[in-house]
């Protein structure tokens, strides 16, 4: 899926990108020749976690329908960063595919050019069956895996949100407005009689992947 040259995996990252990432959701057979790229192996770069442990486990699926082997690899999401970067950077990562984290990576990834445009791929016939489209991902997904020009450099899997709450009564003893956004929102100073509670605006600790 990283974009160094016409190399092997240059060649397929169209078709790893929309297959390979998609183990779990495999299109409708069409007219596509899904056999095209049979023999290949492919290795997958994926985090540790309920979505890495999924695509791995459906791997055969989607060798099956190609003939397109996936060998893949588990890290933990810090380690998996730390990885990915590095190799990346090098010029010869280890893997075809990779689980990209976009809270995190997605303006790193971007600026470095390291993954490619999947918009054409999506749009050849010859490599995408018609009955999968863009509008196909959720409206938060495509804002996350799309760039400001529209280009869509990986596909979402699923999106996650970050979530503020808050213990309504407390605020209405200290007669402090509601907060109105996550990230400007500063606590109000709390005397020495009022004493924080677990539930007292709490953001969520969220992500949102794949690469």
């Amino acid at each position: 899926m990283a974009h160094f040259g016409p190399t092997r995996r240059s060649l397929l990252k169209g078709t790893l990108a929309t297959g390979a990432l998609s183990l779990a959701g495999l299109p409708a057979l069409a007219d596509v020749n899904w056999k095209k790229y049979a023999g290949t192996t492919l290795e997958a770069n994926l985090i540790k976690g309920p979505r890495g442990e999924l695509l791995q486990k459906y791997a055969a699926e989607f060798t099956d329908l190609t003939g397109i082997k996936v060998e893949s690899e588990i890290i933990p999401e810090q380690q998996q960063r730390q990885k990915a970067v590095i190799e990346l950077t090098s010029g010869k990562p280890s893997f075809d595919i990779i689980h990209v984290s976009y809270h995190v990576q997605k303006r790193q990834f971007e600026k470095a050019g390291w993954l490619a445009d999947l918009s054409g791929f999506l749009k050849d016939p010859a490599l995408t069956a018609p009955d999968l489209t863009v509008d196909d991902f959720s409206a938060g997904g495509r804002q996350f895996a799309q760039n400001d020009k529209g280009e869509m450099h990986s596909l979402p899997m699923s999106v996650d949100y970050f979530i503020l709450y808050w213990n309504k009564e407390l605020f209405e003893k200290m007669a402090s407005p509601y907060p109105r956004h996550s990230t400007r929102w500063r606590p109000p100073p709390r005397s020495s009689t009022t004493r924080p509670t677990a539930s007292t605006a709490l953001p969520a600790a969220g992500c949102a992947t794949p690469t």
